[in-house]
Parts: structure tokens; C-alpha cells; sequence
């Protein structure tokens, strides 16, 4: 929905904008509500997050960031006591110590704890295997960061970002920060965003040139 909505901006098919905003409240995703207010900060700041945005190197702004989203589950595990169980209406938005968030984080140190146990894998990755391992957990990777390593193994993975990273830094403009920023955000605690279509599609996005007679995306 995410990149729904990024479409849309950059059309400005306001229609589809709307819809897109008020499905934040249908999907209760809080990562696509924090993504979302990632967006329109940068949209009222422009003129200094750009300033600031022009002076970062992309690629290292990623690999940061991603070591970033796992240091936070680590801190989650490790500090944040459990005071809610699994909820799945709207008031969802505004918690984050339910189960959802430990399952996930746990799938990630899964990851990670196995890689560093058996170098074998690590090197392979889980494959075809990875649905198998990871759903008794009781939830997938939520980093579509780990969740690529986690099916190709590292090798792979460094060469599949790679190329990714270098398609992306091609698009690295201004105009493009309010879509790059808050989608990075998104897949450091969401899966799928860097693999299958999604890559595809938000490089898509990124590569449209519209005309932009105002700052207003209504």
C-alpha cells in the first residue's frame, strides 16, 4: 500500500491518495502509519531535510540503517516487557509492546543466530526452506533486509543489494527523498520490500518524471 500511495503522489491522483491514507486505519500497520509520517515531515521540512538528505551517501545511509533496525529489535528483546497481547484493531498504531513486535523480533535473532552457528548456511541460505523454518517461530522476518540474506545466504545477498544499491543511488535526487527515506524506513521492520516486485516497482516510481507545479500532493 505503501508504494499505492507513493504512486499516486507522484501522478497526483488524488483519489488514490485518499484511499491510500485511509487504509491506515483499515490495515492497522504501524510501520506503513510511522512511514507515512516519515513522508509528510519530510514533505513540511523540505528545504532542510534536502540540505541535509544531498550531504548523505545512500549506500552507507543503508547499510547503516539496517544494522540500526536490528540493534532496535536486540533492545526490544532485551528491555521492553510485554504488556500487550496480540491486538489487530486501530488502537494498535499508537503500542509496540504487544506480541506481534516479539515474535518478529525473535524470527530476526533466529536469523542471525543461526547464520553465526553454521557458516554452511550462512553461505547458502534457507531457500525453498525458509517458509518451513520460520513460521513455527510464529512469524516471518519483519527486515526485508534479513529476509533476502535469509533465503539467498550472505554471498548472494551482498551481490543482490549491491546491484540494488546501485540502481537506487541513480535516483537519489531531491525530488525523490520524501519516497526513498520513508520506504528504507519500511522495509527496516516489514518484510517483502526488497525482493519479488516491490524493488522493481519503487524504482519505477522513483524513475517518473512528473511535472511539479506545487508542494501540495492534493
Amino acid at each position: 500500500m505503501l508504494l499505492f500511495f507513493f504512486l499516486c503522489v507522484k501522478i497526483k491522483f488524488k483519489p488514490g491518495i485518499i484511499i491510500a491514507l485511509i487504509s491506515t486505519l483499515l490495515f492497522a500497520s504501524r510501520n506503513y502509519f510511522l512511514s507515512l509520517i516519515f513522508f509528510f515531515f519530510i514533505m513540511i521540512f523540505e528545504k532542510i531535510f534536502t540540505k541535509i538528505a544531498s550531504r548523505i551517501n545512500f549506500v552507507i545511509l543503508f547499510v547503516i540503517s539496517n544494522f540500526i533496525g536490528i540493534f532496535v529489535g536486540e533492545y526490544f528483546l532485551n528491555n521492553v516487557e510485554i504488556g500487550i497481547g496480540y491486538n489487530t484493531d486501530s488502537s494498535r498504531l499508537f503500542y509496540f509492546n504487544d506480541k506481534s513486535n516479539l515474535v518478529r523480533f525473535e524470527a530476526n535473532r533466529f536469523l542471525i543466530e543461526s547464520y553465526s552457528n553454521n557458516w554452511d548456511l550462512a553461505l547458502k541460505g534457507y531457500g525453498a526452506d525458509y517458509e518451513s523454518v520460520f513460521r513455527p517461530i510464529g512469524a516471518i522476518i519483519h527486515s526485508s533486509f534479513l529476509e533476502v540474506i535469509a533465503y539467498t545466504g550472505i554471498p548472494l545477498g551482498i551481490l543482490y543489494f549491491f546491484v540494488i544499491l546501485r540502481v537506487v543511488s541513480g535516483y537519489y535526487k531531491p525530488e525523490n527523498f520524501k519516497f526513498i527515506f520513508p520506504y528504507l524506513f519500511f522495509c527496516l521492520f516489514l518484510h517483502t520490500g526488497l525482493q519479488g516486485l516491490s524493488p522493481f516497482l519503487f524504482v519505477s516510481i522513483l524513475a517518473m518524471s512528473v511535472e511539479d507545479n506545487t508542494r501540495s500532493i492534493f
